[in-house]
């Protein structure tokens, strides 16, 4: 997981700054990182209970968070790229992509949204 917190990429590169944001750059403030850090592992704690509780409703309100769901994204994954339609989350936590009129299913990479 990685988390950019205070950085900033307004004076990044033209064509990485569509790529790129903080949490500075989302709420125009800087933020006590340790506190970011302390409340990421806080709701990661709480997820993996109701993960390892089988809770039902866990897949669902990560598929509401889904912000990939309906845009076309490209995927990196061992230095290989496959481009597509996001189709959502899969009910075993896998991404779902619409490759080349065909579903895949993915459980690693690099998302780059694309549109």
């Amino acid at each position: 997981v990685g988390l950019n917190v205070n950085n900033s990429f307004v004076d990044a590169p033209v064509e990485l700054q569509s790529q790129l944001t903080s949490l500075r750059d989302e709420t125009g403030r800087s933020c006590d990182a340790a506190a970011v850090l302390s409340d990421l592992l806080l709701q990661l704690h709480g997820d993996l209970h109701r993960l390892s509780a089988h809770d039902v409703t866990l897949l669902e309100s990560w598929r509401r968070g889904c912000v990939l769901t309906g845009r076309e994204v490209t995927l990196a994954v061992n230095q290989r790229e496959f481009t597509g339609h996001c189709l959502g989350l899969a009910d075993d936590g896998g991404l779902r992509l619409l490759v080349n009129g065909a579903e895949q299913r993915f459980y690693g990479g690099t998302v780059r949204d694309i549109g």
